[in-house]
């Protein structure tokens, strides 16, 4: 299910400012990559690239303050960045295509979706999302089984694959 935003924020003048958060780039500048819709950066005076676990975050402010089109956005750009380098980058510059973080954007699509309801964008979205996943959880199994022969852990396949099934997110991670 989707998370319950429920906790009481006081977000007075957050609202009025996500906009100076806000960037627009479509071409590639430099090390900058161009992203097709604009896009939220984490702080306006020290970064101008979106990043990956940022973003979630940022996307609950949005969501919270009814902006679920900016929130859509940044799940476009994210689909975007997986289908032209096949994994999701820890953000929208060159030297960034070398590591990634944990898999969060399936948890924007699915906060996203559960604010707007937008059945087509899901669609959209979907696609992206779960070709990532399936590579991740490659990337995962193949880690998994050469830490245990390497390292000698018997077992540690086992555990993912358990921890998968359950649904133990932070055991995944650890894994």
């Amino acid at each position: 299910s989707a998370t319950e935003f429920t906790f009481d924020v006081n977000i007075t003048g957050i609202d009025e400012n996500f906009d100076s958060f806000t960037r627009e780039c479509k071409e590639d500048n430099g090390t900058l990559i161009g992203l097709p819709f604009p896009f939220s950066i984490p702080s306006e005076n020290w970064f101008e690239e979106m990043y990956y676990w940022d973003t979630y975050f940022t996307n609950v402010g949005l969501i919270l303050s009814d902006m679920t089109e900016q929130a859509k956005n940044n799940c476009r750009n994210m689909a975007y960045l997986i289908n032209k380098y096949g994994f999701m980058p820890n953000g929208n510059r060159t030297y960034f295509l070398r590591s990634s973080q944990p898999p969060f954007l399936s948890l924007m699509v699915r906060d996203v979706y559960a604010a707007c309801k937008d059945k087509e964008w899901l669609k959209n979205a979907s696609i992206p999302t779960v070709t990532f996943l399936g590579m991740a959880l490659a990337d995962m199994i193949a880690g998994s089984i050469i830490i245990e022969q390497v390292f000698g852990i018997p077992g540690l396949g086992r555990i993912l694959l358990t921890s998968i099934q359950n649904r133990d997110y932070p055991v995944e991670l650890a894994i």
